[in-house]
């Protein structure tokens, strides 16, 4: 009964320890292999330049990704 125990309590440990490292290694990245992240912009206001933004095939602005 004693081993059923330390079994079931050191499982539980792994699994806490496993948790807790997978969300210190993911946090603030996006998907990897995807292609540059691309920022949403809001529709335009009447006169308003956009020259450093590009139309995605989806209709939506999207800031153009700037590689320095």
């Amino acid at each position: 009964m004693k081993a059923v125990f330390a079994l079931v309590l050191l499982a539980l440990f792994a699994f806490a320890a496993a948790d807790v490292s997978e969300l210190s290694s993911n946090f603030g990245g996006g998907p990897v292999g995807f292609g540059p992240e691309r920022e949403y912009l809001p529709p335009t206001r009447s006169g308003e330049a956009a020259p450093a933004h590009s139309f995605g095939p989806d209709g939506y602005r999207y800031k153009s990704p700037s590689r320095f």
